[in-house]
């Protein structure tokens, strides 16, 4: 079952209404097995009250399904309450998407350091503090804030997004990392690897 998509679903959906239907809002979940799917179904149906947000539940992607879904997105959530890596997070930068990452997680970890080393403290900005292990109000709250600050922004967004896809890769300390980060997945460049995560597109409404 994919880590965090309550949180996810909540939040986007608080983030739907806030934007008075502004725009179409479609959610993307990956990462749903087969015998997890109806229980993941009954919760997205249980946090997207407002009818306004339309989910689709994915199984989990290879890399080149992940590629797709990033060319449609506006924005990569990556909610997990604990997520030792984050690899479509990892995807989300390299593609250069807006995205969203738990504190709670290693990718998390790794922007934070080289944010330090680097001294870019606009690195932080994808990163989202958590109050806790499960979907309180307060982080429903807190995510539906940047979601929808992401969705209304959406232009200045991505060009966010893609100045800090070059500094990093420009960086020395990236690649290093990027390589630990690889091989702590167990995957190496060129090779594939299953990802799960949430993608929100918008759409304009008339």
């Amino acid at each position: 079952m994919l880590k965090g998509h309550d949180l996810a679903s909540g939040s986007i959906d608080k983030a739907a209404q806030r934007l008075h239907n502004q725009y179409t809002l479609r959610l993307r979940v990956r990462g749903i097995d087969e015998n997890d799917f109806k229980d993941s179904k009954r919760i997205l149906e249980e946090k997207l009250r407002s009818g306004r947000v339309k989910p689709t539940l994915l199984p989990y992607g290879t890399q080149e399904e992940i590629r797709r879904d990033m060319e449609a997105c506006h924005l990569v959530l990556m909610p997990s309450r604990a997520e030792p890596f984050g690899l479509v997070g990892l995807e989300a930068i390299a593609a250069g998407v807006p995205v969203l990452i738990s504190e709670h997680s290693g990718l998390a970890e790794l922007i934070e350091e080289l944010s330090d080393r680097l001294g870019q403290p606009t690195f932080r900005h994808c990163i989202v503090k958590m109050k806790g292990d499960t979907a309180t109000d307060a982080d429903v709250e807190k995510w539906a804030e940047r979601i929808e600050d992401v969705l209304k922004y959406a232009k200045s967004e991505f060009a966010e997004a893609r100045a800090f896809r070059e500094k990093l890769l420009a960086s020395k300390y990236w690649e290093e990392s990027h390589q630990k980060f690889l091989q702590a997945c167990d995957i190496t460049d060129g090779g594939s690897a299953q990802a799960e995560g949430g993608g929100a597109e918008a759409e304009d409404s008339d």
